[in-house]
């Protein structure tokens, strides 16, 4: 869907993106590299951003039909709400996605994100009825749509925030593609990952990029061209999986660690060292790159949650620094009771 559908589909105009690090002013912006042609005395503005493409920005999204959005304090839940769907990856639903995550974007006070589904798969790809649109539609329009998605996968890949995917079951294609931009993975030990658009006569191009950034190239050759369907315990092998669980009530268990351990870390670091993987993964060792490294080094130890710190940890007796002092709970829902 494009930018002006969205906006049409809304009833808004098109307003730029939030800048890649979000408010928590991130220092380096998602998936910039080294400039190709470095300053002996770098600054923050010799970095080449990839900033993340426009859309219609949503930064009040409470959820729809095919996401509920929770908010609770410091933490936020996106979970897919079409199982009778398999929770495919329609217009709407990567509509409703992006919408949950324009408005991640925008709220600083969230710290750590847990993306899941309802039913008994996590997410079944591509929507059948979209792939008959597609053959109806003109070059460009086909162009576009490919465009567009890619453009949502790069965007949630660039959330601040620390996305950890829940998958409680199955997930083919794009849905393989979703995880893959997530930041954790832990699977139900039944889940499994299928790419099988060669089965279809397609390719899994636009979320090629991200599933072999997780893999590598020989096993995503092997699930690219034979469309295997490993469980999650291989899966864990080749990279795409962090943890494997035995059932969905393990989740919970999960989610409270998580927290925990996300409260011990500064928000903003969180952000930038987030951002920092990106820009430095796969580039080669050299003098651009220590010097890139070294700016992004200066940058933090100057910033006020480096200031807190060390303070704290040179307090005597050591104190705790804010951060570590700012609850973070989940969203109270009747979801939760169940």
């Amino acid at each position: 869907m494009s930018a002006a559908a969205r906006a049409k589909m809304n009833n808004t105009k098109p307003r730029p993106p939030p800048p890649a690090g979000g408010s928590r002013n991130a220092t380096v912006a998602c998936n910039a590299h080294p400039n190709p042609n470095p300053n002996p005395n770098p600054t923050p503005s010799r970095i080449a951003t990839a900033e993340p493409p426009s859309r219609v920005a949503v930064a009040d999204f409470t959820g729809s039909e095919w996401v509920r959005f929770e908010i609770g304090t410091g933490v936020a839940q996106i979970i897919l709400t079409k199982p009778e769907e398999n929770n495919c990856m329609s217009a709407q639903m990567v509509e409703s996605l992006a919408s949950a995550f324009d408005t991640l974007y925008a709220r600083t006070d969230i710290r750590i994100v847990f993306l899941t589904a309802e039913g008994r798969c996590f997410c079944a790809g591509g929507d059948p009825k979209g792939f008959q649109a597609a053959a109806q539609m003109t070059e460009q329009e086909n162009m576009q749509s490919a465009v567009d998605f890619a453009s949502f996968l790069h965007r949630v890949q660039c959330c601040p925030q620390f996305v950890v995917a829940l998958v409680n079951g199955s997930c083919y294609g794009g849905g393989v593609g979703l995880v893959s931009v997530c930041d954790m993975v832990i699977a139900t030990a039944t889940a499994r990952f299928t790419l099988s658009e060669v089965k279809l006569g397609v390719i899994p191009a636009t979320i090629s990029p991200y599933v072999i950034a997780r893999i590598g190239v020989s096993n995503a050759k092997r699930l690219f061209c034979t469309a295997e369907a490993p469980l999650a315990s291989v899966a864990k092998d080749y990279g795409l999986v962090n943890e494997v669980v035995e059932s969905q009530a393990e989740f919970e268990t999960w989610k409270r660690k998580l927290m925990d351990q996300m409260q011990c870390c500064a928000p903003n670091a969180v952000a930038s060292a987030k951002a920092l993987v990106m820009a430095v993964a796969n580039r080669p060792i050299n003098h651009e790159l220590m010097m890139f490294t070294a700016s992004e080094l200066a940058k933090v130890r100057a910033s006020k949650e480096a200031e807190a710190g060390m303070a704290a940890l040179m307090a005597q007796p050591p104190s705790e620094p804010y951060w570590r002092t700012e609850q973070i709970s989940l969203p109270y829902t009747s979801h939760n009771n169940e």
